[in-house]
């Protein structure tokens, strides 16, 4: 019968196990795909995005094209596009998109709000971090003692309070 072909990593030339990456025509590893190109995952975590976004299992052309030229003219990243739209349609819900037209289009106008977003929100969390780890337990205890003392001692109040108090 038929024999299954044996896939070889472009970088390494071993034999793929696990996963195979595919890159234009060129297949690869698991970790030769990191070192060809560091941002692949962060692009394919995008793709999946707008996949999702648009409810479609190819992104267009179109939009490719866009992104394309966003990280080309504007230096922007695949992980800052994908906080970006993250972003406007997740957590800044004041913003109102139209989600028949084009919602790749908004990305350089709040790319810059939503990467100042996802650093403050990094600080935070490292500088909480910080509190958890410079955090001590402290138990304190105390021990109070009371002693009441029954000091009566007998006042002279004279002889006209006694007789008003035994009439009341």
């Amino acid at each position: 019968m038929g024999t299954k072909k044996e896939t070889i990593c472009c970088l390494c030339n071993e034999s793929i196990k696990g996963q195979v990456y595919k890159k234009g025509r060129k297949v690869y590893c698991e970790n030769c795909i990191e070192k060809e190109d560091i941002n692949w995952f962060d692009w394919c975590n995008l793709y999946e995005y707008i996949k999702k976004l648009y409810n479609v299992d190819k992104v267009s052309v179109r939009i490719m094209t866009q992104l394309h030229r966003y990280k080309k003219e504007n230096k922007l990243t695949d992980y800052g596009i994908l906080n970006t739209l993250i972003y406007v349609h997740e957590i800044n819900t004041n913003i109102k998109i139209d989600t028949e037209m084009d919602t790749v289009g908004i990305i350089p106008y709040y790319y810059d709000e939503a990467s100042k977003y996802f650093q403050n929100k990094e600080r935070i969390s490292e500088q909480a971090e910080y509190v958890n780890d410079n955090e001590k337990e402290i138990n304190i205890t105390s021990r109070v003692s009371f002693k009441i003392e029954n000091n009566q001692k007998e006042l002279d109040i004279g002889g006209e309070w006694e007789e008003w108090i035994k009439i009341k």
